[in-house]
């Protein structure tokens, strides 16, 4: 009966999916350590001209020097303007975080784009 338990059936699917690591209780390792690095950087700080262009420079490479504005749909018809293109995203902070949206919201941006590239984030 358990096996047959959809929670069941997808950690299966993801033992045989994914690597597995152990982690035993009380290590003094830092696990993070092991993943490998990233071959190029993903978080550009501090945000000068320099980093600005390359941010540019990677995000009309993945949008293949197409992207344009649209209007994402999100939920209850409600739609954000991003600059996109092959799915891809680019948006500000400000539109993203300082507008009353929600989990649905994010969710939908998150099934429409794989990469999603946010501008002007403010430095605590």
């Amino acid at each position: 009966l358990h096996r047959e338990h959809p929670q069941a059936r997808f950690t299966e699917d993801l033992m045989h999916t994914c690597d597995v690591v152990e982690l035993s209780a009380g290590a003094e390792r830092d696990y993070r350590q092991l993943l490998a690095r990233a071959a190029q950087p993903n978080f550009y700080a501090p945000f000068d001209e320099t980093n600005a262009a390359e941010v540019d420079r990677r995000f009309a490479a993945l949008t293949r020097g197409a992207a344009r504005a649209l209007e994402a749909p999100l939920g209850g018809g409600r739609s954000l303007c991003v600059v996109a293109s092959e799915g891809a995203a680019r948006s500000s902070f400000e539109d993203l975080c300082g507008k009353p949206l929600g989990a649905a919201d994010y969710i939908a941006l998150a099934q429409r784009f794989h990469t999603l590239v946010i501008d002007d984030l403010p430095q605590l």
